[in-house]
């Protein structure tokens, strides 16, 4: 569905258009993981998380241009997996 956006969305969607180089809301994480690890395992854990929290689900786009927050279903976080001799 879709949803109008509240007054602090509305404000950091509008920043945010202003500053297109800005990262400040990128989050991106790198796990170093040693021994044995269920990637599959962790995967499902990950989708767990997005499907059971909405805004996980969501994006912004602009209807008409308005920004409205739009849900999408199906949405899971891509693993990618790295092999490195490299310790850090």
């Amino acid at each position: 569905g879709i949803v109008p956006l509240s007054m602090n969305q509305r404000r950091l969607y509008y920043l945010e258009k202003m500053n297109d180089s800005s990262t400040e809301y990128v989050m991106t994480t790198v796990l170093n993981v040693k021994g044995l690890f269920d990637i599959e395992k962790f995967q499902r854990c990950l989708d767990t998380i997005v499907e059971n929290h909405r805004i996980l689900q969501s994006c912004i786009e602009e209807h008409n241009g308005i920004p409205h927050l739009v849900f999408h279903k199906g949405i899971n976080c891509a693993i990618k997996k790295l092999k490195t001799s490299h310790v850090l």
